[in-house]
């Protein structure tokens, strides 16, 4: 699903991992 950074309600998603993030070359997985 989609995470909002900043938004209080969907914080809880980033404690999810791995992530999918989209970055200004596209998307790219993140594993902390």
């Amino acid at each position: 699903g989609e995470w909002v950074d900043g938004s209080p309600k969907m914080d809880y998603k980033s404690r999810f991992m791995p992530q999918e993030r989209l970055m200004p070359q596209g998307w790219a997985r993140v594993e902390r």
